[in-house]
């Protein structure tokens, strides 16, 4: 029991790390890619700052992306859920967007209390053809 708590004061601990580093390389940036440049010899660091600016680009591109696409399976998911009657549709649509954020696991993830609470309300309401297509269709999304 005692690993278990040690283990999970870790996690908690080093996600509150993670997010704190985090806030402070996204309020100011330049100061943290100069840091970086600066270890790089004189000579490669017209390269390094190239190479990290393309970098934060792309990151800044792929974070819009993956919104955009975490909006839409929010969406789509809601309305499903509202067209089969589902109670809470739109908490539901919400867990399973923001769930879309992890790669290949959080569209499964989320679809679980979808469909067990449409198991608890009427059985049928998820025709096993309706949970096989919402599931591919959220790995579909997330990928």
């Amino acid at each position: 029991a005692t690993g278990l708590i040690s283990s999970g004061v870790g996690l908690v601990i080093g996600f509150c790390v993670m997010l704190f580093v985090g806030a402070c390389v996204a309020a100011e940036p330049a100061l943290y890619r100069d840091g970086i440049v600066l270890v790089f010899p004189p000579r490669h660091r017209s390269k390094a700052l190239a190479l990290l600016d393309e970098t934060g680009r792309t990151l800044a591109s792929w974070l819009s992306a993956r919104l955009v696409s975490m909006f839409a399976i929010a969406m789509l998911s809601a309305v499903g859920l509202s067209v089969l009657r589902i109670p809470y549709a739109v908490a539901l649509g919400s867990l399973a967007g923001a769930l879309a954020f992890i790669p290949n696991v959080g569209a499964f993830v989320a679809a679980v209390p979808a469909v067990i609470l449409a198991l608890a309300i009427s059985p049928d309401r998820v025709p096993r053809s309706g949970v096989r297509a919402t599931l591919d269709a959220g790995w579909a999304l997330s990928r």
